[in-house]
């Protein structure tokens, strides 16, 4: 959000309110507005994509679209795992890079040291060629992360391959899932309210996109009440888990 919120003021010169120079480039309020919003868009669909993960398991994604497209179903359900997956994976491989890269970089600080005190030189000289290896290391430890990372995506990819065709999958028509979900009444209802408020929050931010602009002048600002639908469909599944921590206390 912050790199978005300093890059656009930096490539674009738009704006009215004027706030410094950098050389010949002047930085105004409205790009940098701008740059602010676009970081915050970026960061709202990353946490409803992370959030979406937590909530709506893969048994879940399965048990709505199973039977009408199964194919999309265990593409969305194997793509929800995907980002979380890869950031542990990647976690896991990076703290072993730099266990095993402390353990080797001890034995080479002995090892250096060792060598200097026997031939007599300089220990600047070593500090010296010691500085010019962190990038290369850096840059040596990414491509290594990267490259492993691949690799173990690509191997599990073929195990799960292989695990879904012993468990026979697409043999038949009609698929079960692990666990009964019951469509009740109350979902119905949820649905229906949920898709008011979107209907009604879409046209809200329809009618208040073609007014407000950024420049040249920040302007155009919807009314409160425009607001309403959107807020209540953010707030639905706050409210709906303080009912139910509600009830479960009583």
């Amino acid at each position: 959000m912050l790199i978005l919120a300093i890059a656009n003021p930096l490539f674009v010169s738009a704006g009215s309110t004027e706030l410094f120079h950098i050389g010949l480039h002047a930085v105004y309020l409205e790009a940098l507005c701008y740059g602010l919003c676009q970081g915050l868009m970026l960061v709202n669909v990353l946490l409803a994509f992370s959030i979406a993960a937590r909530v709506v398991s893969s048994d879940k994604v399965l048990c709505v679209l199973g039977n009408a497209t199964p194919t999309l179903a265990l593409m969305i359900s194997m793509t929800m795992r995907l980002v979380p997956q890869f950031v542990r994976r990647g976690k896991a491989i990076a703290d072993t890079q730099k266990a095993c890269t402390a353990a080797a970089s001890a034995r080479c600080a002995c090892t250096s040291s060792a060598s200097s005190c026997s031939t007599g030189a300089r220990p600047d000289a070593n500090d010296a060629f010691r500085s010019a290896k962190p990038r290369r290391a850096a840059l040596a430890n990414s491509l290594r992360l990267s490259a492993v990372l691949m690799s173990w995506g690509m191997e599990d990819s073929l195990e799960t391959a292989d695990a879904m065709r012993a468990r026979g999958w697409g043999a038949a028509t009609k698929r079960t899932t692990y666990q009964r979900y019951r469509f009740r009444k109350a979902d119905a209802f949820a649905c229906a309210f949920i898709a008011v408020l979107t209907v009604a929050a879409a046209a809200s931010a329809v009618a208040a996109c073609g007014e407000f602009k950024f420049y040249p002048r920040i302007d155009g600002l919807a009314p409160w009440f425009s607001y309403i639908p959107y807020v209540l469909l953010v707030a639905l599944p706050t409210i709906l888990e303080a009912k139910e921590r509600r009830t479960w206390l009583r």
